[in-house]
């Protein structure tokens, strides 16, 4: 059993070593959507700091990279929004090289949903 111990650590050890992670701040918006929506309805605020994800897994083999506009998506269904004002976009990675990597692209911001409009306005 001894015999098995020292390369087992040695294997994770150096597989920790290797592994990695990163965050890049990429952009900050003001205001931002994927729909069409018209800015001259009223609005209300519906969530604060929400966060949207779009994620790709690369085992050995690359499978697609992530997109902005998916992580925007993903913000706005999770909230049930159709825009985000204050947004912050960051980029992230995880990493053991050559074997595994995980990135995505992550927003966060302010949601807002536009106001249903009455038919009985005067």
């Amino acid at each position: 059993m001894k015999n098995l111990f020292y390369p087992l650590f040695l294997f994770a050890f150096s597989v920790s070593l290797l592994s990695g992670c990163a965050t890049f701040e990429i952009a900050h918006f003001s205001m931002l959507t994927t729909k069409n929506v018209d800015l001259s309805q009223p609005s209300e605020k519906v969530g604060s700091k929400v966060i949207g994800k779009d994620k790709r897994i690369w085992f050995i083999i690359p499978f697609g990279l992530p997109r902005i506009d998916n992580a925007v998506n993903d913000a706005l269904k999770n909230g049930n929004g159709d825009f985000m004002t204050d947004i912050d976009v960051e980029h992230r990675v995880f990493s053991i090289p050559l074997i595994y990597y995980r990135v995505w692209y992550e927003v966060k911001g302010n949601l807002w949903r536009i106001k249903p409009v009455s038919g009985n306005a005067p």
